[in-house]
């Protein structure tokens, strides 16, 4: 939703602040980017509000906030540049991903490198000398020794059991290995990430 003229007047003007003529021009682009998260996701327009939202939180000297909070890694890995550019259109200068989500970008959320894959894999095969064939597979899978991290529901579906089944097997693989990772986490893609970086620290890959 565009500010409608009226409220355009209380909002300042001239150099790096907002082109209302930008405003005026870009209510289709604004339109479009509700769309950016994707059919069955929360639209960009609902992950960092509307128009009206973004000025308030960049046009002014001293902004009532800045950035944007609670909006996942994986949304804004996926969409975060568009939103970037859809901002910058709208503002009529450059917005980058840390402006719009401040703090976002943290080490051990980040996807495993090729580098950490590698050590996983070498640390794993070395302590899977007690481990059943599916065993091993299931920890590679899940703990990112075959590439990125897989979440149990997405083993258990290229495997054709349940998803707790495949919890199972994890938590027996990780005792025969003498692992004991914290409990309750690991459900999101972001958690099997830090698993699996705690994992390789665990293993002495790193």
């Amino acid at each position: 939703m565009l500010l409608a003229a009226t409220a355009w007047k209380r909002l300042p003007s001239g150099p790096g602040k907002v082109d209302f003529m930008a405003l005026s021009t870009n209510a289709e682009l604004w339109r479009d980017a509700r769309k950016a998260g994707g059919r069955g996701r929360k639209s960009l327009s609902k992950r960092i509000g509307t128009s009206r939202m973004v000025i308030n939180a960049f046009a002014y000297e001293t902004p009532r906030s800045r950035g944007f909070q609670g909006v996942s890694r994986i949304w804004i890995e996926r969409h975060g540049l568009h939103a970037a550019s859809v901002v910058s259109t709208l503002l009529r200068r450059e917005v980058e991903l840390d402006d719009l989500f401040p703090g976002w970008d943290r080490p051990d959320e980040r996807p495993l490198s090729d580098p950490e894959i590698r050590l996983l894999a070498r640390a794993i095969e070395k302590k899977s000398g007690a481990l059943s064939e599916r065993e091993r597979g299931v920890v590679e899978q899940t703990m990112g020794g075959l590439g990125q991290p897989l979440s149990l529901t997405e083993v258990a579906l290229k495997m054709g059991v349940t998803r707790e089944r495949i919890r199972q097997i994890e938590s027996d693989a990780f005792r025969k290995m003498g692992i004991v990772l914290p409990t309750g986490s690991g459900r999101s893609l972001v958690d099997r990430r830090r698993r699996a970086r705690l994992l390789l620290r665990m293993l002495g890959g790193r």
